[in-house]
Order: C-alpha cells, then structure tokens, then sequence
C-alpha cells in the first residue's frame, strides 16, 4: 500500500483509529487515581484504577434509560423492564456504577494485546482477538506504521539502516557483528541513522594480526589491514646449500648439497666448479689454460679476461743438479715426441725446465728411480714447442752430445719425479 492508496474513506482502519484516539485521550487528560467512574470527569469511566474514555452506566447521568420499543421507562404504568428501577441506591444516593471489564474487544488497549478497536470486524486492521491484520503495516510501502515497523525504506537492502523485515539496522554497539577484521576495534551503530560502521582501525594499529605462518612473514596492521613484512631472508649466499625456511621450528634450514654438485666460486680463473661436502664451492683447474705448452697463461681476476702470451723461459735446471716435483694433479701438454729411438706417446702429465749449457760435450739426464713414481721418463729437446727436435729419452739416463746454448728437459710421469743433470 502507498501513500496515494491509502484513505480513511476506505472504511478498514477507521475502527482502528478510534481505538488509538480513545487510547491517546486516556493517556493525556485522565487521573490515574479512581476509584469509581464518579471520580472521574463526564464521558469516562474508572477501569482498573485509571479513568477510560466511555459511557457512564444507566442512571448516572440522571436520565431515564430509553427503552429498545423507544418507550419511556415506567409509561405504561408497569415497572421498567430492565434493572435500574429496582437498583439498590449508593450509600451517595447515585446508581451503582457499572464495573469495567477487561477483555478483547472493548476499546481499550490493555496488557498484552497488540490493538483494540473495540468491535470483532476481522480485516478492519485490528483483528477480533486484539492482533494487528495480516496486511496492516505492509513492509515496504515507505509509511511506518508502529508499533509493527520500526521504519519502511521501501526497499530490501539489508544493512542501509532499515532493513528487509522493517526493523534497524541496529539501535546500538551490541546490535552490530564483528567484521572479522583484525585490524579495527569493534564495530559501532550510529545512532542517527541505525547504520553500523566499522571499527577505529588506529586503536590496532602495528599490532600483530597473523603469526600463524612464520615462513611467508609475521602480518601487522598497517591503517586497517592486516599486512605480512614478506618471508624471512633464509638465503646464506653460499652455492652449495639450498636454503629454505621451515614453519614448524620458525627457522631457516641450510641443506649442503651433495658432493660433485656444480656450482659456482663467482671466480673467473677457475673453471669446474663443484660443491665438496662442504658449504663452499670450491673452483678446479686453471680456466685460462690455453693447452698450448708454449704460451705462458695467466688470469686478469680484476678485469674477467685470461692473458696467454708465448713463453720465453721456463724454470732452469742448473747444471751438476737435481730438482723435483709432483705430477700427480698436473697437466698433460707434451705428447707425441718424435726421438732418435722412435715415437712416444707420452699420455702422463709433463713438467718442463731448461738447461743453459756453456761448453761442447755430453749432456746426462738421470731419471732417480727411487724417488720417482713407475714409469716416469725424461725426454731432452732443443725446442719444446717442436717436439720433432728431440734429441734423447730415457726412464733411467740418457748422455747427448750438445754444444753450447739452450736445451729442455721435458719430465712425464703420473706422479712424484725426481731428476738430476750434468752439463759439459
């Protein structure tokens, strides 16, 4: 029903309001202290203590009853048919008053019933048993009708003040649901409007709201939401472990990777790379080794690039000497040795010196044995970036006949060497 429906000519409420105008006159110009409907003013009778709009009984006003034939009482000369000629008169001499009674229907609104309009038309907007009609008050016509509506938006959205049903939103901080939102204090109702609003969000701020997952970052309030710092650095910068973050024990875990894992030393200079066992990685070999013995290799660290450039010296053997070494983590450079007594190819790692002879004669070249890995040999050549100009080997001694100048001992062997010279 709308306002341009609705009428008081319409005939349903105007029992209703009949009632309601009965009920207001009570509530604003009777006493609340009677006894009898003779203290109360004219028009009123004394119900339960409080005077009530209504007739007074027969007889109190002074008049004779008329009767239902529309005779006066008593014309007939009989007596009047109804009870007040024989009443008993009041110790004041005035006609007993008559009782209220309560009950529903009888126009008044009494205790514990929702309307009273006094009559039993159903429909009429109060029905016969004192309850409001099914259709009286409808939800959404935009007319509050109480006490059945707290208020009518005409609409079905529910958390704008008033909702679907025609009640508030809420009437105070009690009426209002927790948000779920860590991060703002309770929510609140206005009261003007019957809306809730969210909780001050500056009473939770930096507090902790989530430390449930200690790997993805403790959560904090930061201006009403709930804000993670981001997980924990468990990185340890070293390249053989994986590092990783464990919730349970709220630490970082450093695994070592296993031995012969690649990695990298962040070196230039060195090449194959592999984790050992332990948590650094640990680079092999020479990463600028060119393979040529005749350069001599060298890594620039600082500036990332290799320098190899021929070699003009090698270390020097002194003649009527001895010197010594390990081959057994060296480099395999000379192969392929073309020699008086045939072609060697020498597989074993090699070591090279030079020997600066001064006079004409025999050079020997003694390989210790005893102090030499098995299989160790000594080649002699002019050139060691020609191995076609050797002139002399042996596993044991070897005497070449040389004239002055320079002259190369090349040493094979898989292990500890041990060589001694004699010059002319």
């Amino acid at each position: 029903m709308t306002p341009d429906t609705w009428s008081w000519s319409n005939g349903r409420p105007i029992a209703l309001a009949l009632g309601l105008a009965v009920l207001a006159l009570a509530a604003a110009g009777c006493s609340d202290d009677c006894k009898s409907s003779s203290d109360c003013p004219a028009g009123h009778v004394c119900a339960q203590g409080i005077c009530r709009p209504g007739a007074q009984p027969d007889g109190a006003d002074g008049d004779a009853d008329v009767e239902p034939d529309g005779e006066a009482p008593g014309a007939d000369g009989d007596a009047d048919a109804d009870a007040d000629a024989d009443a008993d008169a009041d110790a004041d001499g005035d006609v007993p008053d008559e009782e209220y009674q309560p009950g529903c229907p009888n126009g008044f609104w009494d205790e514990g019933e929702q309307c009273d309009d006094g009559n039993s038309i159903p429909g009429d907007g109060c029905e016969p048993d004192c309850t409001w009609s099914a259709d009286w008050g409808v939800c959404g016509d935009r007319i509050v009708q109480a006490p059945r509506e707290q208020c009518d938006d005409g609409n079905d959205v529910p958390g704008d003040g008033c909702e679907p049903d025609c009640t508030f939103t809420c009437r105070g901080d009690a009426d209002c649901p927790d948000d779920g939102n860590p991060c703002t204090g309770p929510a609140v109702c206005d009261p003007y409007v019957h809306t809730c609003l969210p909780g001050d969000p500056g009473i939770r701020e930096g507090t902790v709201c989530d430390d449930t997952d200690w790997c993805r970052g403790i959560g904090t309030c930061v201006s009403g939401t709930c804000t993670r710092a981001g997980p924990p650095p468990c990185d340890d910068g070293l390249a053989c472990t994986s590092d990783r973050c464990d919730p349970v024990a709220r630490s970082c875990v450093h695994d070592i990777l296993p031995a012969g894992t690649a990695c990298d030393d962040r070196l230039f200079c060195t090449g194959g790379d592999r984790c050992w066992g332990t948590a650094v990685c640990i680079g092999a070999g020479d990463h600028c080794d060119d393979g040529d013995p005749c350069t001599e290799d060298s890594c620039d660290e600082d500036a990332d690039r290799c320098v190899n450039v021929p070699r003009t010296s090698y270390r020097e053997f002194a003649c009527g000497s001895s010197a010594a070494g390990d081959l057994g983590m060296g480099a395999n450079s000379f192969r392929n040795y073309a020699c008086p007594d045939g072609s060697h190819a020498a597989n074993t790692n090699d070591a090279v010196a030079q020997v600066n002879v001064t006079g004409s004669g025999n050079l020997v070249v003694t390989v210790q044995t005893a102090a030499s890995a098995p299989g160790t040999q000594a080649f002699v050549v002019r050139n060691p970036c020609s191995l076609t100009t050797c002139i002399g080997r042996t596993t044991s001694t070897t005497s070449v006949a040389v004239t002055p100048g320079t002259y190369y001992v090349i040493v094979e062997s898989t292990g500890a060497w041990s060589v001694g010279v004699s010059c002319p």
